[in-house]
């Protein structure tokens, strides 16, 4: 009986090189990836907080999702891919990140730190109103907040106040079900990502009415619900699909008390086995 040649193994020494051969090609893509990256900052029109493009961020990691990443997980990889893409943000728009930061709570600023990356400049208060206040006030600035603190929700529905929700964290889904975690709030123009949420703010009459109203749109329209939140200023509703426009349902539906306003989109998260965009 004859066996087949087992695989010769392959010397310390001769894995590492390839490894060193693969790091120069990686740093070569790299710096390839930011000279285009500077030309499309140079053919660009849109300054400011304008330069972000979250639908452009989604659309990328919809596309990662769909390759072979081996045994590294989706989250694993987009990390990487963030602090490219935060580089290069920050070169078009130098902005600092607004968010809460309390003593025994930390996850917000870790969030915000694996969102937006090391060298990206972050200030920490004491509260998501006072968070919202600093962003508001001054340029080049985001806020990062609790999608279940109330508190700021109303702010984004005042005429005056020119921020909404721009994305939604984690991108890369946890779970299959469930409001985002946090969000992301700044004066960006929004944009379709091809699978998007229309974020709604939805006063409920009175506040002890905000989770009967809650369970009437569960009861009626799952389809259309992507998430819903109950707190003491109404209903945060995360709507499927891309809205200009109220829908029809929060526009004097019968049996409704809906006082609604639109106040921002966000990508719809991306589950880690989920299939690239067409």
């Amino acid at each position: 009986m004859t066996f087949p040649d087992a695989p010769i193994a392959r010397s310390l020494e001769t894995i590492r090189a390839e490894l060193d051969e693969i790091d120069e090609q990686i740093h070569d893509l790299v710096v390839r990836r930011a000279g285009l990256a500077d030309e499309v900052r140079r053919a660009k029109t849109d300054t400011g907080a304008a330069a972000l493009r979250p639908a452009r961020e989604a659309q990328m990691l919809r596309r990662m999702a769909g390759l072979d990443s081996g045994p590294m997980q989706l989250a694993q990889i987009w990390r990487v891919w963030r602090e490219l893409i935060m580089a290069n943000a920050r070169l078009q728009f130098p902005f600092t990140v607004d968010t809460v930061a309390a003593r025994h709570d930390l996850e917000l600023w870790d969030m915000g730190r694996a969102h937006f990356c090391f060298e990206t400049e972050m200030q920490a208060h004491d509260n998501s109103s006072a968070a919202l206040a600093h962003a508001a006030s001054r340029p080049a600035r985001l806020a990062l907040l609790r999608s279940d603190d109330h508190s700021w929700w109303r702010e984004l529905a005042r005429p005056e106040v020119d921020m909404r929700v721009i994305t939604a964290l984690p991108m890369v889904a946890e779970t299959n079900s469930g409001a985002p975690r946090a969000m992301v709030i700044g004066n960006v123009t929004p944009a379709p990502s091809g699978s998007d949420v229309t974020v709604i703010l939805a006063e409920a009459g009175a506040p002890e009415m905000a989770g009967g109203e809650l369970e009437r749109l569960r009861a009626s329209h799952a389809g259309d619900l992507a998430y819903g939140l109950a707190g003491e200023t109404g209903l945060l509703i995360g709507w499927s699909g891309f809205h200009d426009r109220l829908p029809a349902q929060f526009a004097g539906e019968p049996g409704g008390a809906f006082d609604a306003a639109i106040i921002g989109h966000h990508a719809a998260p991306v589950g880690a086995g989920a299939e690239a965009s067409s």
